[in-house]
């Protein structure tokens, strides 16, 4: 959910560029769609996040660059079946809210910032959203309080009669 599905892949390249060995236990397969994605996950401490914006898990052990790590468009890639990245709840939260959302947010779980910053920051979006909130609901409100008239009214129309033969001219 919210990409941490695919926290939870690691790629790694195949043939002699591969330097770190494969742990002990993992079946090395050219990729797969279902194999990749199946929940037969163990841990594997070679891969982190990346401080790159908007990367993946990257090795930490220098033998990948950068561009290989999450990309199968580089050659061949094989799947480490269940490879996973063993993180906590905060740290995925604080990757999500640095990646995906407005500059705001990752200053309220961002440990490196006083607790008065981090409040003001916390403040700040709590009342953006409130104000986000009562702003929508009122515009619901007005669009469905809006008044309508509607006029129905039945009219009968006589019955037409229709010529029983039809004559076309020939041109």
């Amino acid at each position: 959910f919210f990409g941490f599905h695919s926290a939870r892949m690691a790629w790694e390249p195949s043939g002699p560029t591969r330097q770190s060995p494969t742990p002990a236990g993992v079946d090395m397969e050219p990729y797969n769609e279902d194999l990749c994605n199946s929940d037969n996950l163990m841990y594997d401490e070679t891969f982190r996040f990346s401080d790159d914006r908007g990367a993946m898990p990257t090795p930490t052990d220098g033998s990948h660059s950068a561009s290989q790590a999450g990309s199968p468009t580089d050659g061949e890639m094989h799947c480490l079946r269940g490879a996973f990245i063993a993180v906590s709840w905060k740290q995925v939260v604080v990757w999500f809210t640095d990646k995906f959302t407005a500059h705001g947010i990752p200053r309220v779980f961002d440990d490196s910032y006083r607790l008065a910053f981090r409040l003001f920051w916390t403040a700040l979006v709590v009342a953006c959203a409130a104000f986000l909130l009562v702003g929508t609901v009122g515009i619901m409100i007005d669009y469905f309080d809006y008044p309508t008239v509607s006029n129905i009214e039945y009219e009968v129309e006589v019955e037409r009669v229709f010529p029983k033969i039809l004559v076309c001219p020939s041109t």
